[in-house]
C-alpha cells in the first residue's frame, strides 16, 4: 500500500494565542489526501483554508498535531520536503521581477539540486510551452498581464514534476477567460498528481474539483466527493446568445425583420433599394452595425457551462512527458558565490537602481573615515599603554627603605643572586627617571628644535660589557654620558629634522638645561651602546654624587674632588666649626649607611669669607673690628662714620691678613677647570673693587676710592669721590680694572655658588673614591650623632605608606633575584617589575579605559548606523525574501547570499575608504606634533579593519537574520511591501 502524499493529524494553529483576540484558525484538523485528483479546500474568507494550505506546504507552522508528506514529518526537514514534493501556486504569483520568465521557472529546478544546464533548459521551455508562455521567456514578470504571470507561476510549479501542487486562490486576480484557462491546466495536472486548491468560488469547485473539503472557523465541516466535475466552458463576453432573448418577427415583401430583446425601445428602420443597391437608415445613432469582421458575434441557442456531451473534450491538453520526478541534491540551495556576487552587484551598484543606494554607499564610506579618525584620536591614550609596555624595564626590582629595618644584608648583593647593579633612589620608583632634552642643532633654523625622552641614570660600570654602537664609552669629562640604543631611538622618534636618523647622529649633542644633581652642568652624549633598556650612563663618581649629594645633601665628598689622599675604609673630617672636635677624635670609627670608616685626620678648614675674622683670631690672636662705625669712633676718633673713614677701615684694617687667608682657602677648596682658583684669588686681591664687593660694597665706588688713595695717599670724602669718578682718568682706570671678562665671570660664579646661602658644595667628610661609589648603593644604619636621617616613612590614614628612598636592583636573572628577596625579606617587602608596571598602569588606567570605551561606543554607533541603514535599504526587499522563502530557498542559503552581498558592499565602499584614511593618518605619523594627537599603528589598523568588517557584515545581515526567523507565510503576509 502506497503512502498518502498528505496526512494531517489533529492539527491546531492559533493567532494571538493567550490574548483577548485569540483566533483558533486550525481546530483539530485531520485529513488524508489521495495521490492524484483535484481537492478543494472551500470556505468563506478568514475561515482558515489558506492557513491549512500553508501548513501543508511548509510555509507556516502548526501549534500542535502532525503533518506528514509521504510519511515524513514536515517539521523535521521542511525545506527539503517542500522542494522535493511540493509545487506552490500563489494568488499573487510571487514571481521575482528582477528575473526573466525563464529564470523564474528554472529556479524551481535549481532548488531541487538539478545542475545539468541542458536538462534545465529543456524542462523549463517544455513547462512554458504547456502554458503557452515560451515565447515570453526573456520578458520580466512586470511586463506581463495577470493571467500570463499566473501561467508562469504554474509552469514554475509543474516544471519539477511535483507529487503535490498547492494552489492558493490561483484565479483570484484573473478574469473569467483566464480563470478557465488556469483551471483547465490545473485539472489536467490533477490526472497525475494531487492538486490541493484553496478557493471561495463555488462554481469552480462544482465544475473542477473531485473532492471538496469545507472549512468553517478552522474546523472541517464537511468532506465530500464531487462526481459531476466535468469541467467548465467560459462564456465569451462578445458572444450574444439569441436563444436567451425574446424574439419579435415582422415581415414585408422581400424584407424580414427579427427583433431580439426588450421591445420597449422605439426604433425607426428605413430600408431603401435603389439602382441595385440596398440602403438602411436607423433613427437611433447609438445602433451598431455588425458584419463578419465585428468582435460581437450572434450565437444561436443558449450558453452551456458544461458540454452537453461528456465525451466532448474540454480544457487544455498538457504534455507532461518531460516532467518525470528526479532525485536531486542540495534541496533549497539557490545561491552560490557566482550568482550571489552577481546579485549583489546588481542590487547595490548597477546604474539606475533603487533610490537610496547611493546614500547607503556614501554613509558606509563616511562611517569608515569617521571610525579611522576617531580611533586614531582615542589611540593617543592607547599609545601610553603601548609605550608603557615597550619602555617598562622587566629587570628592575625596588626595595622600600624603612628606617625601622636593617637592610645592611643587601649592601653586598651586587654580583650575586642575579643582581648586576644596585643604587639608592630618592623618590617613588614610578618617577625614577630623568627627562633629557637635547637641542637638535645650534644654527638659527634649528635652535628651537628639541629631542626629548625619559630615562634612568645608572653607573657607567654597568655598560662595561655592552657593544659600542657609536662614539666612545671612556668618559673623561664628568658631564659626558653614554646612552643606550633604546634611548637613542626614543630621542630620534621625537626628531623633526631629517638629518637625525641614526644613533651616531646624536653624538656630541648637549642637553638644553643644566642638571642640578649631576654637577650642575649640561650633559653631552659621548657614546651609544647596544641595549633595550632606557638608561643613560654617568661616570661612577658622578653617579654616586647624584645619589649622595642629590638625594640626601650628605656633607661628604670623595678624595679626588677634595684634592686629598684617603685610604679605603678611612675618613678625613674637615672641622669648619660644624662638628665638636672634642667628641670626634682621630682613630674613632664612624658608620655611614652601614659602612664603617676610621677617622684618619681632622683638618681645620675655613670655607668662605665670612670665616675670615675667625681665621685671624685663630691664627694671629687678633680680634678684628668687624663694624666700620666702631672703627671710625674708637680708632679714628670721629663722631660718626664717613665714607672716607669706611674705606680706611676696609682697606687698611679689615683685610690686613687677606692674602694668607685666601691661600688657606685655596688649600681647602677644589679647583675650577677653566681658570684656576689661585689665579682668581690673585686677580681678586689685586682688584679692590671685587675684593670689596664680597662684603656687599659698591664695586665701582670701592675701586675708585682705592685708586684715589694710590694717587693722593688718602681716601676721598663722598664729594671728592664723586668728582674723581667723573674724570676720564678714573673711568679709564676702572675699565682696565674690569676688562678681563673671564675673570669677572669666574668671580660672579664664585659669589653665586658660595655666598648665595646654598650649602650643597660644602662638605665635612672625605672618603676614598671607591668608598664614595660604594656608599651610593649602601642601605645600612648611620650613626645618630651625625644628625642625618636618610630614610623616612610616612603612613597615610588609609594604611598605605610613603617611603622617601628605595634601593634599586638591576637583575639579569629575575627569577633568582625574586626568589632570594622573597626568602630574605618576604614577598611584601619589595616590588617586582610586574608590581611597578601595575603602579604605572594605574596612572594611565582611566585614560586607557576612556579611550577603549570611546572606541567601543563609536564602534557601537557605527554598528547601529549600519544596522538601520541596511534595515532601511532592506525594507524594500522584504517581499523578495518572502517569495524566495516561499518557493523553497532555505534560510541558510539566503543568509549566505546576504553575507556575500554585504561583504561586497563593504569591500567596495567601507574598506577602500578605511584604507585611504588609514594611509593618510599613517603619512602624518612622521610629524611629531601630529603623532601626539593621533596614534594608529599598523597592528591597530589591521585589527580594527577586521573588527569593522566582521561587525559590518554581522549588522549588515542582521535585518535579514531577524526576518528569516519568521515563516515564509509570516514574511509574505505581515511584511509584504
Amino acid at each position: 500500500m502506497s503512502l498518502s502524499p498528505v496526512r494531517i493529524q489533529n492539527a491546531h494553529k492559533y493567532y494571538n494565542k493567550g490574548k483577548d483576540n485569540q483566533l483558533h484558525v486550525m481546530n483539530n484538523v485531520s485529513l488524508e489526501l489521495p495521490e492524484s485528483g483535484m481537492v478543494a479546500i472551500f470556505g468563506r474568507s478568514g475561515c482558515g483554508k489558506t492557513t491549512l494550505l500553508n501548513a501543508v506546504g511548509g510555509l507556516d507552522r502548526i501549534a500542535s498535531g502532525k503533518i506528514e508528506l509521504f510519511g515524513k514529518d514536515i517539521r523535521e526537514d521542511t525545506d527539503t520536503l517542500r522542494n522535493k514534493y511540493v509545487g506552490y501556486i500563489f494568488q499573487n504569483y510571487n514571481l521575482n521581477i528582477n528575473e526573466t520568465v525563464f529564470e523564474n521557472v528554472s529556479t524551481a529546478l535549481r532548488l531541487c539540486g538539478m545542475e545539468d544546464e541542458t536538462e534545465i533548459e529543456e524542462r523549463t521551455m517544455a513547462a512554458l510551452a504547456n502554458v503557452e508562455m515560451d515565447k515570453y521567456r526573456d520578458r520580466t514578470p512586470d511586463t506581463l498581464s495577470g493571467g500570463q504571470q499566473q501561467r508562469v507561476a504554474i509552469a514554475r510549479a509543474l516544471v519539477k514534476g511535483p507529487a503535490i501542487i498547492l494552489a492558493d486562490e490561483p484565479t483570484g486576480n484573473l478574469d473569467e477567460q483566464n480563470t478557465v484557462l488556469v483551471m483547465d491546466i490545473l485539472k489536467a495536472l490533477s490526472k497525475r498528481c494531487l492538486v490541493l486548491l484553496v478557493t471561495h468560488e463555488a462554481h469552480l469547485v462544482d465544475h473542477y474539483c473531485d473532492r471538496v473539503i469545507e472549512i468553517v472557523d478552522g474546523e472541517v465541516r464537511s468532506d465530500r466527493l464531487n462526481a459531476d466535475a466535468k469541467g467548465y466552458i467560459t462564456r465569451d463576453k462578445n458572444h450574444i446568445y439569441l436563444g436567451e432573448l425574446e424574439k419579435i418577427e415582422t415581415a414585408t415583401p422581400g424584407v424580414t425583420v427579427e427583433y431580439y430583446g426588450d421591445a420597449q425601445r422605439e426604433l425607426t428602420l428605413q430600408v431603401v433599394s435603389h439602382e441595385g443597391k440596398l440602403y438602411i437608415k436607423v433613427s437611433d445613432p447609438t445602433v451598431k452595425v455588425l458584419d463578419e469582421g465585428s468582435e460581437i458575434k450572434l450565437m444561436e441557442g443558449v450558453f452551456e457551462e458544461t458540454p452537453a456531451d461528456p465525451e466532448i473534450k474540454t480544457g487544455k491538453d498538457l504534455d507532461l512527458s518531460r516532467f518525470a520526478p528526479f532525485e536531486g541534491k542540495h534541496f533549497g540551495r539557490l545561491y552560490h558565490w557566482r550568482n550571489s556576487l552577481k546579485a549583489a552587484w546588481r542590487e547595490n551598484f548597477r546604474g539606475g537602481k533603487k533610490k537610496g543606494k547611493g546614500l547607503l554607499r556614501a554613509c558606509l564610506i563616511l562611517l569608515a573615515v569617521v571610525m579611522v579618525f576617531m580611533t586614531a584620536a582615542f589611540g593617543a591614550a592607547v599609545r601610553s599603554l603601548v609605550d608603557l609596555r615597550r619602555d617598562h624595564n622587566e629587570r628592575l626590582f625596588y626595595i622600600p627603605l624603612n628606617p625601622e629595618d636593617d637592610f645592611s644584608v643587601l649592601n653586598d648583593i651586587a654580583g650575586t643572586h642575579g643582581v648586576d647593579y644596585t643604587r639608592i633612589i630618592g623618590w617613588d620608583p614610578v618617577y625614577d627617571v630623568e627627562m633629557l632634552e637635547f637641542r637638535a642643532a645650534t644654527f638659527m633654523t634649528a635652535e628651537n628644535i628639541y629631542l626629548s625622552a625619559e630615562a634612568r641614570p645608572v653607573s657607567l660600570s654597568l655598560a662595561e660589557d655592552l657593544p659600542l654602537v657609536a662614539g666612545k664609552k671612556d668618559i673623561t669629562v664628568s658631564s659626558d654620558i653614554v646612552i643606550t640604543t633604546a634611548l637613542a631611538q626614543k630621542l630620534l622618534d621625537t626628531a623633526t629634522v631629517s638629518y637625525l636618523r641614526e644613533p651616531a647622529d646624536l653624538i656630541g649633542m648637549v642637553t638644553r638645561g643644566r642638571y642640578y644633581n649631576m654637577g650642575d652642568s649640561n650633559l653631552r652624549i659621548a657614546g651609544v651602546v647596544e641595549s633595550d633598556e632606557l638608561f643613560f650612563y654617568l661616570d661612577d663618581l658622578v653617579m654616586a654624587r647624584y645619589v649622595l649629594n642629590g638625594y640626601f645633601y650628605l656633607p661628604l665628598t670623595y678624595a679626588s674632588y677634595a684634592d686629598v689622599t684617603v685610604q679605603d675604609g678611612e675618613m678625613i673630617l674637615f672641622d669648619d666649626g660644624t662638628w665638636n672636635t672634642n667628641e670626634v677624635k682621630v682613630g674613632q670609627t664612624v658608620t655611614v649607611l652601614g659602612k664603617t670608616f676610621t677617622v684618619s685626620e681632622i683638618r681645620q678648614t675655613y670655607m668662605g669669607i665670612t670665616e675670615y675674622p675667625a681665621y685671624v683670631k685663630d691664627t694671629h690672636g687678633v680680634d678684628l673690628i668687624t663694624d666700620p662705625r666702631i672703627y671710625a669712633v674708637q680708632v679714628l676718633g670721629q663722631d660718626e662714620l664717613t665714607e672716607q673713614a669706611e674705606y680706611t677701615w676696609l682697606f687698611d684694617h679689615y683685610f690686613e691678613y687677606g692674602p694668607e687667608f685666601y691661600e688657606r682657602l685655596l688649600a681647602d677648596r677644589p679647583s675650577y677647570k677653566d681658570v684656576s682658583y689661585e689665579e682668581w684669588m690673585i686677580a681678586t686681591y689685586q682688584n679692590p673693587g671685587m675684593f670689596a664687593q664680597m662684603l656687599g660694597y659698591d664695586r665701582d665706588r670701592a675701586a675708585a676710592a682705592w685708586l684715589y688713595h694710590e694717587k693722593n695717599a688718602a681716601y676721598p670724602t663722598s664729594e671728592e669721590l664723586d668728582a674723581f669718578m667723573s674724570t676720564f682718568e678714573a673711568q679709564n682706570a676702572l675699565t682696565v680694572m674690569f676688562e678681563d671678562p673671564l675673570l669677572y665671570r669666574e668671580f660672579d660664579r664664585y659669589l653665586n655658588q658660595h655666598y648665595s646661602g646654598s650649602s650643597r658644595y660644602n662638605y665635612s667628610f672625605a672618603v676614598s673614591d671607591a668608598d664614595y661609589i660604594a656608599l651610593s648603593s649602601c642601605v645600612g644604619k648611620t650613626d645618630e650623632w651625625l644628625g642625618f636621617h636618610f630614610f623616612d616613612c610616612y603612613n597615610y590614614g588609609d594604611g598605605t605608606a610613603y617611603y622617601t628612598n628605595y634601593l634599586l636592583l638591576r637583575s639579569s636573572d629575575t627569577a633568582a633575584t625574586e626568589a632570594y628577596l622573597t626568602e630574605t625579606l618576604g614577598r611584601d617587602r619589595f616590588l617586582t617589575p610586574e608590581d611597578i608596571f601595575a603602579d604605572l598602569y594605574d596612572q594611565i588606567r582611566s585614560g586607557v579605559a576612556v579611550a577603549i570605551v570611546s572606541v567601543l561606543v563609536v564602534l557601537a554607533l557605527m554598528c547601529l548606523c549600519v544596522f538601520f541603514i541596511m534595515r532601511s535599504s532592506f525594507m524594500s526587499r522584504v517581499r523578495e525574501v518572502g517569495i524566495l522563502r516561499a518557493i523553497g530557498v532555505t534560510g541558510k542559503n539566503l543568509t549566505f547570499r546576504f553575507t556575500v552581498e554585504t561583504a561586497l558592499l563593504l569591500l567596495l565602499t567601507t574598506v577602500p575608504a578605511y584604507i585611504l584614511s588609514a594611509l593618510f593618518i599613517g603619512s602624518l605619523s612622521d610629524a611629531v606634533l601630529v603623532s601626539t594627537v593621533f596614534y594608529f599603528p599598523a597592528w591597530m589598523a589591521i585589527g580594527l579593519l577586521c573588527v569593522i568588517s566582521a561587525v559590518g557584515i554581522l549588522f549588515g545581515i542582521l535585518p535579514a537574520l531577524l526576518l528569516l526567523r519568521k515563516t515564509p507565510s509570516e514574511i509574505l503576509s505581515k511584511y509584504d511591501i
